[in-house]
């Protein structure tokens, strides 16, 4: 779910290799060679039932909604941010457990302030941003609910997104590249990683 972003189409061009994979797409179809794309809004519970009844995935991963620092933030995006993060794959989750499929959440270390660095998994989150707060919300909505589960928390991921969703790193070249200020968040501690190192890790953890 969310393939048509930067770290869904990412994911989507590495798992083809060893999986039959099917993307889908909100507002932007993308066309990956050996993949299959599907429309998908996760508020429409009807048809997430009818294209999951009709797939039958043993696999779903969740890396759908944005995270782009000035969205997320605006108040006015805050049921959308919900809807993506949380709701949404709430949404997913349930009209896929009779399916016994395996539930993959992507998640982000914002669930934590990023005050001091060095987290650990047992650690309280007490997320500081809009977008921290609503993937705990998601967190929480599948460990509660899912049987078969992984949530993954990844550093912030460099590498270069589709043209109709690029990643920060393309924003940032992009401002760069016309002299305008580049807009990145203050006291928060990051070590950075590849998409391509972060693809590798998912697909050695659904082995």
């Amino acid at each position: 779910v969310g393939g048509s972003g930067f770290v869904g189409s990412h994911l989507a061009k590495h798992l083809s290799a060893e999986y039959k994979v099917v993307t889908t797409h909100f507002h932007h179809p993308q066309r990956i060679p050996g993949t299959t794309d599907l429309p998908l809004s996760v508020a429409k519970l009807d048809w997430i039932k009818e294209m999951l009844f009709t797939i039958q995935p043993d696999i779903i991963v969740y890396a759908a909604g944005r995270t782009q620092l000035e969205w997320t933030e605006d108040p006015k995006n805050a049921k959308a941010l919900d809807l993506a993060h949380a709701a949404g794959p709430a949404a997913i989750l349930s009209a896929s457990q009779i399916l016994g499929s395996r539930f993959v959440y992507l998640s982000t270390p914002l669930v934590f302030d990023g005050a001091r660095g060095n987290y650990h998994e047992p650690d309280i989150m007490i997320p500081s941003t809009a977008l921290g707060k609503a993937k705990v919300n998601g967190e929480n909505s599948i460990r509660s609910r899912a049987l078969n589960f992984l949530v993954l928390r990844s550093a912030p991921l460099l590498g270069r997104g589709p043209a109709a969703n690029p990643s920060f790193m393309d924003h940032w070249l992009e401002s760069w590249g016309r002299g305008k200020p580049i807009v990145a968040q203050d006291g928060v501690r990051h070590n950075y990683a590849s998409i391509q190192a972060f693809c590798e890790w998912v697909s050695r953890s659904l082995e």
